[in-house]
């Protein structure tokens, strides 16, 4: 995958950034939640296209950072409902 087609898919790798939280605290920490979640993507995708490799080290432990992150994200939106 090239930088090209990555960018065709940034769109499907975006997280709602609005949750409809409960408080404005929890929206904040919403939308930092979902901008660090969109980082971690973004260098994830970056990781991978130099390394060519899903299962190499450096891209394996930005995927299980990523992975902690939408869960935090995930809990946080059940919370909000």
């Amino acid at each position: 995958m090239d930088a090209a087609n990555h960018s065709e898919f940034s769109p499907l790798l975006r997280v709602d950034a609005h949750p409809n939280p409960a408080s404005p605290e929890r929206a904040a920490a919403s939308v930092g939640l979902a901008d660090e979640i969109d980082r971690l993507r973004q260098v994830m995708a970056e990781t991978f296209l130099r390394e060519c490799s899903f299962t190499a080290d450096t891209v394996i432990r930005i995927s299980r950072q990523l992975d902690v992150k939408i869960n935090e994200y995930m809990i946080g939106r059940k919370k909000a409902r």
